[in-house]
C-alpha cells in the first residue's frame, strides 16, 4: 500500500468512526463527493485546503489531522 492509499484508508476510518457517509463529509467540508472517494482510495492527494476543511468537520487542528492521516495518531489534539 502506498502513502496516498494509507492516508486515504485513515481518512475513511476517521469518517467511519464519526459515523458519517462520504456524501455527508463532502457536504460538511464543502468538497465534491467524488473527490472524497478519490482521496479515500488513494487516487487523489489530500490538499491543504481539503485538510483544513476536514479538520474543521472532525473538530481537530490541521496539524492533528495531518498527524493522524500520516499514522502519528498519538499526537492528535483537538482544535482550540
Amino acid at each position: 500500500m502506498n502513502d496516498l492509499s494509507e492516508m486515504g484508508a485513515r481518512l475513511r476510518d476517521l469518517r467511519g468512526n464519526a459515523e458519517i457517509t462520504q456524501a455527508e463529509l463532502a457536504e460538511l467540508a464543502l468538497v465534491d463527493v467524488a473527490a472524497v472517494g478519490d482521496m479515500e482510495r488513494g487516487e487523489r492527494v489530500i490538499s491543504y485546503p481539503h485538510l483544513r476543511q476536514f479538520a474543521r468537520v472532525f473538530g481537530l487542528s490541521t496539524d492533528a489531522l495531518d498527524g493522524l492521516l500520516r499514522g502519528g495518531g498519538g499526537a492528535a489534539r483537538h482544535a482550540a
